[in-house]
């Protein structure tokens, strides 16, 4: 495997998180994002801390793509990986849906 590929990072991290594996998710996320740091690879590992049950660093996660937004371009998408399902349901009740 070739160390400098971060797309192998990423999946190895997606699998083990999907898995519950999450401290080697971190891990991969970690490498992977050291040679990616686009917004979607930031959502993604902010997902992994929401499904982790690590709101506060979900949380930091938001606030650091919402920061970014104001220097580059950060997708809707980007942003809603990091989000968790209760609070998917919070803004979708406070909105009427």
């Amino acid at each position: 495997m070739d160390r400098y590929y971060y797309p192998t990072h990423f999946a190895l991290a997606v699998v083990h998180g999907q898995l519950g594996n999450f401290s080697k998710a971190f891990e991969e996320f970690e490498k992977a994002s050291q040679l990616d740091d686009s917004p979607q690879m930031i959502g993604f590992l902010g997902h992994v801390y929401a499904v982790s049950h690590n709101p506060d660093k979900a949380q930091r996660v938001l606030e650091e793509m919402k920061r970014q937004r104001t220097e580059r371009y950060v997708s809707a998408y980007a942003v809603a990986l990091g989000v968790t399902p209760e609070r998917f349901k919070a803004i979708a009740d406070s909105i009427g849906r």
